[in-house]
């Protein structure tokens, strides 16, 4: 399941930005596709390792916090270490949200009822 594609990044965040993102990280001009994709990919290992705490991967639907969450994420990371101060709250303010989940404080909602998968409970020790 693809949580998040560079499109999305380009529609939250314009193709001017991600483009100059890639062009800074990988120094090509006209946009680096490869180069979104792997912050992509790093945000949805970030996000499910919390979201994993509670509820059973697969998720049954990509909900709009969780697309949010890891477009956020992946586009600090493509900031690297030039992150505005507006980005890098926008990125604080995730990572506290993920931690609430994780814990259980905050939850995610699925679209239908019958999706919404029971969340884990236990101690977190498995026995093999």
């Amino acid at each position: 399941m693809a949580y998040l594609t560079r499109d999305d990044l380009i529609e939250d965040y314009g193709l001017k930005e991600i483009e100059q993102l890639e062009k800074n990280i990988s120094g090509v001009t006209g946009g680096n596709p490869a180069t979104s994709e792997k912050a992509i990919s790093s945000a949805v290992d970030i996000v499910i390792s919390f979201v994993a705490k509670q509820y059973p991967l697969p998720l049954p639907a990509t909900t709009e916090p969780i697309k949010n969450a890891i477009s956020v994420i992946a586009r600090y990371l493509l900031y690297k270490d030039r992150a505005t101060d507006k980005v890098r709250q926008d990125y604080e303010d995730k990572m506290s949200w993920l931690k609430q989940v994780s814990i259980g404080n905050a939850v995610l909602i699925f679209p239908d009822p019958e999706d919404q998968p029971e969340k884990l409970m236990g101690t977190g020790i498995f026995v093999v």
